[in-house]
């Protein structure tokens, strides 16, 4: 905990940790598919990105979390989930892959609980890394935040071989501000409709 920034991390640990959240693991596949995915879509919405369809979630939690290569936390204030995240977990490393929160809530930082929570199940679990995940090198904000827990920036290269079919940068623009304005349907049906193109 030394190596997290004191007043944007430790402070708002301990604020959550008084206030009204509560964290628990997902126990079922309801936890990941309706709860979560609540939250997921309607983050998804806000910023504008497809949302991976239902299924995807489905067969995360049979193949992945459900045989203990995972596991869900859900934020909840008075059984309400606020906010969730989803990791992974190989040859002791915890990866952060999936995160979602409702603004209403966030002044009571269940998401540093969250994070917190997990890093402590990490190191119980004797892993030796934890991993924040892949951000976008123009997703200023999140990269700063990640930094804020003392984790070490490292570049991550990719290469691609052909393009996604039909699926421009331009139709991707335009798609955000669709997503954005519209109902969350339509931001589910989109994911349908693309994910199989893009991803």
């Amino acid at each position: 905990m030394r190596r997290f920034h004191p007043s944007q991390v430790r402070a708002n640990i301990r604020r959550a940790e008084r206030g009204p959240v509560s964290i628990r693991r997902a126990e079922d596949m309801r936890d990941v598919t309706q709860h979560f995915y609540g939250l997921h879509t309607r983050a998804r919405r806000r910023q504008g990105i497809p949302v991976q369809p239902r299924r995807f979630f489905e067969v995360l939690w049979r193949r992945m979390i459900d045989t203990g290569l995972g596991y869900c936390l859900l934020a909840e204030i008075d059984s309400k989930p606020v906010a969730g995240a989803v990791f992974l977990t190989w040859n002791g490393t915890t990866t952060y892959k999936f995160g979602a929160s409702d603004p209403a809530f966030l002044k009571y930082r269940p998401n540093h609980l969250i994070f917190w929570h997990a890093i402590q199940s990490a190191s119980a679990d004797g892993h030796h890394a934890f991993d924040f995940g892949r951000t976008d090198i123009d997703h200023l904000s999140l990269r700063a935040f990640k930094r804020t827990w003392g984790t070490v920036e490292r570049p991550l290269y990719y290469s691609a071989a052909g393009a996604a079919q039909g699926v421009t940068p331009a139709l991707m623009t335009s798609m955000s501000s669709v997503i954005r304005h519209s109902p969350l349907w339509v931001t589910r049906l989109l994911g349908e409709v693309l994910y199989p193109l893009i991803a």
